[in-house]
């Protein structure tokens, strides 16, 4: 593994210049720490040479806008669970380094961007000792820690390497959803149980607040064989009607028969 403190530079060599973020320290008092952007408008903010050498200065997290470099993070603190999301990921969407530390079994996955931009999608679960835990697809909208310290004072590490921009594997939207789908029979043959899948409106949420009820997408697989899923979310997801895809700004809920 291949600890990495925080250094903008490092990471605007690696490809990344123009989309990072500049992120409160571990330390800081107010919520979030080394989470939090400091500046505002960070989502549309155009990164200048001169951003990059001010918060090279400071002690604070490099953070990387997720729109064009959507991640899976996998906020499990199950071992085992952890590890089958991985694998899952890694198998439908190709192998990428992975953002570790070494207090967790939680890890970030990070791929680039293909094709148009999409929503945030979270996976929402519980464990079979009954905690409550969660998968997210960061995209359009989000950001997330490459490189600094995590709030309980552990290093962030990249194992094997630090991704580089144009070596990172794609994920298009209906790669999102076929892992999502995917995801599901693996972790009921763990006993995970409660297993929900949101999706915002990838249209409508930019022109107008979500209504109420409108952000829930719930995928519900058949079967327990993951190429068989996978192969079902594909097929779903280039026949989704509009309401689906995100052409009118509405979500629905469908079953896999």
């Amino acid at each position: 593994m291949e600890a990495k403190q925080p250094a903008f530079s490092r990471w605007a060599g690696n490809g990344f210049a123009r989309e990072l973020v500049f992120l409160t320290p571990f330390d800081d008092p107010g919520t979030s720490p080394g989470k939090r952007p400091v500046e505002p408008g960070w989502q549309t903010k155009i990164v200048t040479p001169g951003d990059l050498i001010r918060w090279s200065d400071t002690h604070g997290n490099v953070g990387l806008r997720a729109k064009l470099f959507p991640a899976i993070d996998i906020d499990v603190d199950d071992q085992g669970v952890a590890d089958l999301i991985a694998r899952v990921a890694v198998e439908l969407l190709g192998a990428t380094p992975a953002r570790t530390r070494a207090n967790s079994p939680r890890r970030l996955l990070p791929y680039r961007l293909a094709g148009k931009p999409f929503a945030k999608a979270i996976l929402a679960f519980t464990l079979p000792d009954g905690r409550a835990t969660k998968v997210e697809v960061l995209a359009d909208g989000q950001q997330y820690v490459v490189a600094g310290t995590h709030a309980s004072g552990a290093a962030l590490e990249w194992s094997p390497v630090a991704p580089v921009a144009s070596e990172l594997p794609t994920m298009t939207r209906e790669q999102r959803d076929a892992l999502l789908a995917a995801l599901r029979p693996e972790l009921v043959r763990l006993g995970c149980t409660g297993i929900e899948v949101k999706v915002a409106d990838d249209e409508s949420r930019h022109a107008q607040p979500a209504r109420p009820g409108t952000e829930r997408l719930v995928l519900i697989p058949g079967g327990d064989d993951l190429a068989l899923s996978a192969r079902r979310a594909d097929g779903y997801a280039a026949t989704m009607p509009p309401g689906i895809s995100g052409q009118r700004g509405h979500d629905a809920t469908f079953s896999a028969l």
